[in-house]
């Protein structure tokens, strides 16, 4: 689950219906992959991959509102930038036979966790969503909105694409 903040900026000199949609997001992620690989005399090798991130996300889009009544559906378009504020990878690898199994050797899934060449800890990427306002109070507005992010990743080592898509189900209530 992640949380963030947003405003929004009308725009009047270019249209009542364009804004300017700016979010300050925080975005926890964690995945984990087991991959088994069957070796020779029975032998099997075992890789238990596990990745904890979290990234501060700042969407900065351009927003197409229906102006009137009480539901207001909108679109929205724009650039995505993502810093991690946690990265912690690694890749744990147990061999094991009829007979005996090693101790694992653990390393890091993407060498370098952000003070060298493999881990990427500046994201960019593009977003785009939909959704409704509503405005059940004289001040206040409560959104509903589907946003998909597609980014770079988290690899800047050649051979290991790491694009990410998310899809986004956000819900809101502004003053």
């Amino acid at each position: 689950m992640a949380g963030g903040v947003a405003t929004n900026f009308s725009i009047p000199q270019l249209s009542e219906k364009i804004s300017l949609q700016v979010d300050l997001l925080y975005v926890p992620n964690k995945f984990f992959a087991l991959l088994e690989e069957k070796g020779d005399y029975g032998s099997t090798t075992t890789y238990e991959t596990m990745f904890d991130l979290a990234y501060i996300k700042l969407p900065v889009q351009l927003r197409y509102t229906y102006p009137r009544g009480r539901l207001r559906p909108y679109l929205n378009a724009g650039l995505v930038v993502g810093h991690a504020i946690k990265d912690e990878n690694q890749v744990s690898r147990y061999l094991s036979s009829e007979y005996k199994k090693d101790r694992p050797s653990t390393y890091p899934a993407i060498p370098g966790n952000g003070r060298s060449d493999g881990f990427r800890n500046f994201t960019e990427g593009l977003t785009a969503g939909a959704g409704l306002m509503c405005h059940p109070y004289q001040k206040g507005t409560l959104s509903l909105e589907a946003r998909l992010e597609l980014n770079n990743g988290m690899s800047h080592i050649t051979g290991i694409s790491s694009t990410v898509s998310t899809l986004y189900i956000m819900l809101g209530f502004g003053f």
